[in-house]
């Protein structure tokens, strides 16, 4: 087998020339899948049937959709409101969420073993950011707005029931969990975020949606 290599390779020694490896085949493998049985349920989906791991499956896939769909129509209902009420943001409030979305994504970075050589510097995330930012501080203020005139409020007992069931799907991190949410400031965070949640909800509720069929690719219609 030959390789012809490039005159600006980066190892000088092969830059240019035309090189002929010798390949030997020292073995041959073919994947065998196992049968789709009740054995398989038991052995992959802990579950005592096929037919109860395909139904499990089947349930997962359509909670899976159920939540993308929500999510996207809460976005165009985000987005229609926005558009419905335009105003201008204060800049303080902008600012802090910029700062906010550039600390998650070093975070996520740094998570990633990343360097900050090879990722993008601060002022092209602040670029990238700042549209994003403008647009949640104005949906925040927005649904902040709609929730005081509607009076939706999230109760202490609310808030602790929350904490408590996120705790219990943590596992052996609950306890920790349980420890950062004694702060005052991370409560209160998480107020915010299920009075956001319950307004849209509210929102979702009492908006008219009105469902339409993808539009047809013009290269399907003739096939």
């Amino acid at each position: 087998m030959s390789v012809a290599y490039p005159g600006d390779y980066s190892n000088r020694e092969l830059a240019g020339k035309v090189v002929v490896f010798s390949v030997t085949v020292q073995e041959i493998k073919k994947k065998t899948l196992p049968p789709l049985d009740d054995e398989f349920a038991k052995d992959h989906g802990e579950c005592a049937s096929l037919d109860e791991l395909k139904q499990k499956l089947r349930l997962r896939l359509e909670s899976e959709i159920k939540e993308i769909q929500e999510r996207d129509l809460r976005e165009q209902l985000l987005t229609r409101l926005i558009e419905a009420r335009p105003f201008e943001v204060p800049p303080a409030m902008v600012e802090r969420q910029i700062r906010f979305l550039i600390e998650r994504n070093q975070n996520r970075l740094s998570g990633q073993d990343a360097t900050s050589k090879s990722g993008p510097s601060i002022e092209q995330m602040r670029k990238e950011f700042e549209p994003h930012a403008v647009r949640q501080v104005k949906a925040s203020l927005l649904i902040e707005k709609i929730a005081s005139l509607e009076k939706i409020e999230v109760s202490d007992k609310e808030i602790q029931e929350k904490i408590e069931a996120v705790a219990r799907s943590a596992g052996e991190k609950g306890a920790a969990i349980r420890e950062v949410y004694r702060r005052e400031d991370v409560r209160e965070d998480l107020r915010s975020q299920m009075v956001f949640d319950q307004t849209m909800g509210f929102l979702l509720k009492h908006a008219k949606i009105k469902e339409v069929e993808p539009p047809v690719d013009a290269n399907e219609k003739k096939s």
